[in-house]
């Protein structure tokens, strides 16, 4: 195909602008709002200058070229602006130098307005003198125009300034504000971001995001259409499609300028001969001496950590990086961060454990053409070809080439693997790519990536993945056709088989179905072969489905059977022998609850928020039966635990119960006026933490009958008024205001109880007396 659209895979300015356009994914809104940004520039006094960075083949050129397009095609800005596009291989040491190659830019764009001879004339002049005479050559040739000035790798120009000549630029970008700017720069550099430097805020910065692997599938369509390749197309868009984009994105990462590359080999009729030759030339010529140059900044053993994630297609934990260089896990800790700041790596938080990988796939590839002898196929061309072609493909392919090219040779490598029995590649990825998915909440396109995966496997653990995210989205129906698959499907393991089994009656206890989350969870608990581990949860949910359903004793059944069964984990005993005690609450029989949540609590492997749970349940049980002590210790480790561990959401569903049972065990408990203050300080702090001093007032109005009802004198009574007022007032500002109408009522109301005369209610607002006289139970009045 002569015809084929030509797309620069490292040089985009020579890629037709249409062409660009067609395939532009992920920064559409990026490029309009830049080029608005400029437009503004042009058209005002109002100047922006952009700095837009990423790593090699980010495309960063690609979004530059097509900014510079659009803005000469706008019919408004032909007379007002003017481009200096400088050459990223020149640089400059001085003002002077830059000033200079500024105007020669624009002197070969538009000859007749900056003559080049105005900087032959200056030679020979003081570096000073021409500095000065140039800068007003510049603004006399320009007029009332602006310069719309790309710097392409400004952090390497920053490099040779000096921060003088940089002040010199400053000040002359600031005294003639003639200038846009839209520089790029592979990463963040102090010229920009250090605070003592000159130009620190003066770059509007925007971070170009890899692709993600939807817009990488997106990119590879909008090339297919670019060349006509309907079967290819109609191929991407295919669930094997799906899963094949996402294998790559192994060897791609979500860097652009790989895709284009594998684009070349999914679209191009020619031989794959004409195409690797001339892209290891280019490799060699475009990447190598800068990834060469880009390790030379780092120390001995960064450099070796570098080279050993190299070798390696997936993300690797410490441990295995530090026994790959035999050394130990902390002699490298220090230096894995440093090069995550510096963007050499990406790190990937698996549980308790961390991943690293290279953060530019394009390095991988640069040291992999040095390291490559006897013209040996690169290794990430021969993987592509793994990746995306089945056996057959591969050996199809192989026939049609040539003994002596270099596509025999690339395909014969593919072959080779295929012959030695390796692994499916594509498969490791895909189950690579799945094992840092969280098991949370995830977007659609994350769901239909877990789904082509899984129809392209057809392995039960991805199923699984799939379906557990389903739940995850609360998407019940959905998640039980994908876990009633695997249950009936031949290749499932019993583990397998008892895993979807119970995470279907998951699905079927949260949509409401809880008598077939039952029969689900039964045949768990009954399944041959199921381990010891999906037996107890089995039973500890069924046993929660009972009790939603009022059968509180069979519950109890079933808590107790998956405590005393062996082999169940710690924490699941820990969650039975907490939700027993809550049915036993239910059932009022305390002393069975406190047990079973002391239990609990006193469990080695005891988590936080089971521990919550506990305490509220035994502080509540031990209200109903005391002493009044305990369910002030109970309350009071609740809180104190609150402030270790996440478990707001626990302290915060039972604020108003809790509130009610402090206010009863602090009056209850002790009649000294300084105990009084101290337990009264405390849960107030506490309360306020969790914004609940509204409950806890309304708590105290509410308790004023069981103050009626205690042999306390009167004495007593203002004592217990006089505590909460004077621990109130030492509480933030913002705070006491919570407790100013709940104490007024609270002093009211003890008035009320000691003489039962309804005039001293009178003293209240209206609103305020009918509250006062529900909690006392008084009619209402007349």
């Amino acid at each position: 195909m002569n015809d084929r659209p030509f797309i620069s895979q490292f040089s985009p300015q020579w890629t037709d602008p249409k062409f660009l356009e067609a395939i532009l994914v992920q920064r559409e809104d990026l490029l309009a709002e830049s080029v608005s940004l400029i437009r503004e520039s042009v058209l005002t006094a109002n100047k922006h200058h952009l700095l837009f960075i990423g790593s090699r083949g980010a495309g960063k050129s690609h979004l530059v070229t097509l900014m510079h397009h659009r803005l000469t095609q706008d019919a408004v800005l032909t007379d007002k602006m003017r481009f200096a596009w400088l050459n990223e291989d020149e640089t400059a040491t001085s003002f002077l130098r830059l000033l200079v190659l500024i105007y020669r830019s624009l002197s070969e764009r538009y000859p007749a307005e900056f003559p080049a001879s105005t900087i032959t004339d200056l030679a020979g002049q003081q570096p000073r003198t021409a500095q000065d005479q140039l800068g007003q050559a510049l603004l006399r040739d320009l007029g009332k125009r602006t310069v719309v000035l790309i710097v392409e790798n400004l952090d390497s120009l920053f490099r040779h300034l000096s921060t003088d000549e940089q002040l010199n630029w400053r000040a002359f970008v600031q005294n003639h504000p003639v200038f846009a700017t839209i520089g790029t720069a592979q990463a963040l550099f102090d010229g920009v971001s250090d605070g003592n430097e000159p130009f620190f805020g003066f770059f509007d910065t925007r971070h170009l995001q890899p692709l993600s692997v939807e817009e990488a599938r997106s990119l590879l369509e909008k090339i297919a259409t670019l060349n006509g390749r309907d079967d290819l197309l109609a191929f991407l868009k295919t669930p094997v499609g799906h899963a094949r984009v996402a294998a790559i994105r192994a060897l791609a990462g979500g860097n652009p300028r790989l895709y284009l590359i594998f684009s070349e080999l999914l679209t191009q009729a020619r031989d794959l001969d004409d195409l690797v030759r001339p892209f290891e030339e280019m490799v060699d010529r475009q990447l190598t001496s800068y990834y060469q140059e880009r390790l030379r900044w780092l120390s001995p053993q960064q450099r070796e950590i570098i080279q050993f994630l190299c070798r390696d297609r997936h993300p690797v934990p410490v441990k295995r990086i530090a026994e790959g260089l035999f050394t130990t896990h902390n002699s490298i800790t220090g230096q894995l961060k440093q090069l995550r700041e510096m963007r050499y790596l990406d790190s990937h938080p698996i549980g308790r454990e961390v991943l690293y990988e290279l953060a530019e796939p394009l390095m991988r590839l640069a040291l992999q053409v040095k390291e490559t002898h006897d013209r040996r196929p690169l290794a990430l061309i021969v993987d592509f070809l793994r990746v995306w072609h089945e056996r057959e493909e591969i050996e199809a392919r192989l026939s049609l080439c040539g003994p002596l090219t270099r596509g025999h040779a690339y395909y014969t490598a593919a072959k080779a693997f295929f012959d030695s029995g390796a692994p499916n590649l594509r498969h490791e990825y895909l189950r690579h790519d799945l094992d840092l998915l969280p098991e949370g909440p995830c977007d659609d396109a994350t769901i239909a990536r877990v789904r082509a995966t899984a129809e392209d496997l057809d392995e039960p653990a991805i199923w699984i993945k799939l379906g557990t995210l389903l739940n995850a989205r609360e998407e019940w129906d959905e998640a039980i056709r994908v876990f009633t698959h695997i249950i009936s499907a031949d290749n499932t393991t019993p583990a397998e088989v008892a895993k979807s089994l119970f995470r279907r009656g998951y699905s079927h206890s949260q949509a409401g179905r809880g008598e077939e989350a039952i029969a689900d969870y039964t045949r768990v608990i009954e399944l041959p072969g199921a381990p010891a581990e999906q037996v107890a949860w089995a039973l500890f949910n069924r046993g929660l489905c009972h009790g939603r359903a009022g059968r509180r004793e069979e519950a109890i059944a079933d808590l107790t059977r998956a405590i005393d069964l062996p082999g169940t984990p710690a924490k699941y005993v820990a969650w039975a022998l907490i939700a027993r005690g809550g049915f036993h609450a239910q059932a009022g029989r305390g002393n069975e609850a406190i047990a079973d949540c002391t239990h609990a609590i006193e469990l080695p492997e005891a988590f936080a928020s089971g521990v919550a749970i506990a305490l509220s349940i035994r502080g509540h049980c031990h209200r109903l039966i005391g002493p009044h002590a305990s369910v002030i210790r109970d309350f009071s480790l609740l809180f104190g635990l609150s402030e270790q561990a996440r478990i707001e959401q626990v302290v915060q569903s039972s604020l108003h119960h809790i509130a009610s049972a402090v206010v009863e065990a602090l009056f209850a408990h002790t009649h000294d006026p300084q105990s009084w203050k101290e337990r009264i300080a405390e849960f107030l702090r506490h309360f306020a933490r969790f914004s609940g001093l509204a409950e806890l007032g309304d708590a105290l109005v509410k308790h004023l009958p069981k103050v009626a009802e205690s042999p306390l004198n009167h004495a007593a009574w203002d004592a217990w008024v006089e505590s909460w007022e004077t621990c109130r007032a030492a509480l933030k500002s913002e705070d006491q205001d919570h407790l100013e109408i709940p104490l007024r009522l609270l002093r009211t109301g003890i008035d009320y109880l000691k003489t039962k005369e309804e005039g001293r209610l009178l003293v209240l607002p209206a609103e305020e007396r009918k509250v006062l006289r529900d909690a006392l139970g008084l009619p209402e009045e007349k």
